[in-house]
């Protein structure tokens, strides 16, 4: 391996040799064939040269990007064990996504570092089945936690943006899941609300548990009410907005065509005719959601 190309890293515990005699004794360590890994401080300088030490690899995500980007400006990056790879080649084969966001944005991180594994192995990277932030949810006790994420991916939208979605620049990430799930414990309460159990569900969970939540902030018994209605179809007389709602929900099923945003904002014109007391024949939807009353 060129020693010229390699890199100056800080490490996190204090040693007692300069920065650039500890690094030349993991290179020595490396080029004997020594597999082994250290916590270090990725700042820019060093992300950069990383990068520049990556070919032929994937490409960049730039919804990926965007998600992480937020999580290390705003804090809530944590040393959590996963490291970056580098091959015994100086080349890197994990880890391009944590250096492009260091380096761009100029915010250093700690991260794990894997050094000395074979270039080759970079093929097998990634294998396992990628956990989603209803996995997290459920590993910290949060019961329906599938329903619970997306639900709490539909109020940080809405609270933050004023729409709901899956534009790359307002999806939030799984530490910010975590965070709306454990600052409004109240959607355990919105879990048990939103359909009866024998009901036949009309639409994902997730969106009726975010709607019953936003729902019950204004009025808790009407609420409970309305999403009765919607999952049981029962009690409805001509004109209630509710049965346009299920009409509008099941055609949207029926066509494989539905979409949250749509769905959403269903659930609202709905909710604002049902509190009114209004009768309607069908959901008209325009640009954006209505206010709630």
């Amino acid at each position: 391996m060129n020693n010229a190309t390699l890199i100056k890293i800080a490490p996190r515990h204090k040693i007692a040799i300069g920065t650039r005699e500890w690094l030349s004794i993991q290179i020595e360590r490396m080029l004997d064939g020594e597999i082994f890994g250290e916590v270090v401080v990725l700042t820019p300088e060093l992300a950069g040269i990383f990068l520049e030490a990556n070919p032929l690899n994937r490409n960049l995500s730039k919804t990926n990007l965007r998600k992480f980007t937020r999580d290390l400006v705003d804090g809530r990056w944590r040393l959590n064990g996963e490291s970056m790879i580098i091959a015994n080649t100086g080349e890197m084969n994990d880890g391009q996504h944590r250096c492009q966001i260091v380096f761009e944005t100029g915010v250093s991180m700690e991260t794990f570092i894997s050094f000395g594994v074979e270039r080759s192995t970079r093929l097998t990277t990634d294998q396992g089945a990628v956990r989603t932030a209803g996995n997290f949810l459920a590993m910290v006790g949060v019961a329906n936690s599938t329903a619970v994420a997306h639900a709490c991916r539909l109020l940080h939208q809405y609270e933050k943006f004023g729409r709901v979605g899956r534009g790359p620049d307002t999806i939030p990430t799984k530490i910010v899941i975590q965070e709306v799930a454990e600052e409004n414990p109240g959607l355990a309460d919105s879990i048990e609300a939103t359909v009866p159990r024998k009901a036949r569900m009309v639409c994902s969970r997730g969106i009726m548990v975010f709607c019953h939540y936003v729902f019950a902030k204004i009025d808790r018994t009407d609420a409970d009410d309305f999403m009765d209605k919607v999952g049981s179809g029962l009690n409805l007389g001509e004109g209630d907005p509710i049965v346009a709602l299920r009409d509008r929900l099941e055609r949207y099923r029926d066509a494989k065509k539905s979409n949250e945003p749509d769905t959403v904002q269903c659930f609202f014109r709905a909710w604002n005719f049902y509190r009114a007391n209004k009768t309607i024949r069908s959901i008209q939807l325009s640009d954006r959601l209505p206010v709630l009353k």
